[in-house]
């Protein structure tokens, strides 16, 4: 890269260029697979703390039948 900077040639140039082309097309899929994996791991948290509300919820409802049915 520093040769190509000092005397640039067609070849180097050509070379540095197909070098970025690639670059650039593995970090899009990259990207793009990134994302999907954080939206998924986001849903499955969601999803997650859904059912631990759901939970929570049952618990209370059968602590207050509970607490109820002591008086």
């Amino acid at each position: 890269m520093v040769g190509t900077t000092v005397s640039p040639s067609w070849d180097a140039i050509a070379k540095l260029a197909s070098i970025r082309g690639i670059r650039t097309f593995l970090n899009f899929f990259y990207r793009k697979k990134c994302g999907r994996y954080r939206r998924w791991i986001n849903g499955y948290s969601n999803r997650n703390m859904h059912w631990k509300r759901k939970k929570m919820m049952n618990q209370r409802s059968k602590n207050n039948e509970h607490m109820a049915g002591n008086r």
